[in-house]
């Protein structure tokens, strides 16, 4: 296996070394904390990675229906992610610890056993994605929640580790995807620095969507910010802070006020 795809392998243990880390330090009362992630308490989160990464092990889809509209959930996707928290809902604490050690314990032999990432693996709904892809996806998500868990608690870490890195890398690449159509495809360019334990540059041509090799000679628009401070804003999570608070800006205000709106890349 080539260096590059082992690495993909081993973010992923990372983020469910760091997932379990997380869950095995919750006192009692902190399973019921609310969480940013929209509805979902710390319980609902942990419900939610064991429910998906049992699926798409190849367990059964909970038989499930939801109540009719439920404020925090958008969407078919939603709705679907949904049915594996509801499934658990009265689950008690202990039995839901115990079914996430046998679902991570299925994840780590199956990726140690991997030894080509091109093959296809299950999706969500049925779906089907090249095991590289998933891995990516995968990491991005359990760490992800993982934060999530770590914000309502007070318990910060893991934003340094190789998960931390998978995540930086999709989430600066969601940016570069997304702003330009969101902001009408301006005549501009951006510079966004990443601080923190965790550092990541974007240097984008908000027009044409290219990613810029070289820092631009005069950005439209300068932002930097906290590593900590994009994870929620990017993840799209309520406990975010207001970017204008936590973010230097420099250039075309205008622009860089509407930009600061449009800086969620998760579904």
């Amino acid at each position: 296996m080539e260096e590059r795809d082992a690495a993909r392998i081993t973010a992923m243990q990372c983020a469910i070394d760091g997932f379990e880390d997380v869950t095995r330090s919750l006192g009692d009362d902190e399973w019921h904390q609310p969480t940013g992630c929209p509805g979902w308490s710390v319980k609902d989160n942990v419900s939610h990675v064991v429910g998906l990464e049992s699926v798409l092990l190849g367990d059964d889809e909970p038989d499930i229906d939801l109540a009719g509209d439920l404020p925090h959930v958008r969407g078919q996707m939603g709705r679907y992610l949904e049915t594996h928290v509801e499934a658990r809902r009265d689950s008690l604490v202990a039995d839901l610890v115990d079914e996430l050690d046998e679902v991570f314990s299925r994840r780590r032999a199956m990726l140690a056993a991997q030894d080509d990432i091109d093959v296809e693996v299950a999706a969500p709904m049925g779906g089907s994605w090249r095991l590289k892809s998933f891995l990516a996806i995968r990491t991005f998500d359990i760490w992800a929640h993982q934060q999530d868990i770590r914000r309502a608690v007070g318990r910060p870490g893991r934003l340094d580790d190789a998960a931390a890195e998978v995540a930086m890398t999709r989430m600066l690449r969601g940016l570069a995807h997304y702003l330009p159509d969101r902001l009408g495809k301006p005549q501009a360019t951006l510079s966004l620095e990443v601080t923190g334990p965790r550092m990541g540059v974007l240097y984008l041509d908000l027009n044409s969507g290219e990613q810029l090799r070289d820092h631009p000679a005069d950005p439209t628009v300068s932002l930097v910010m906290d590593f900590a401070d994009l994870v929620p804003l990017a993840c799209g999570r309520d406990d975010a802070a207001d970017p204008a608070e936590v973010a230097k800006v420099d250039g075309d205000a205008g622009l860089a006020a509407r930009l600061l709106t449009e800086l969620t890349v998760t579904p």
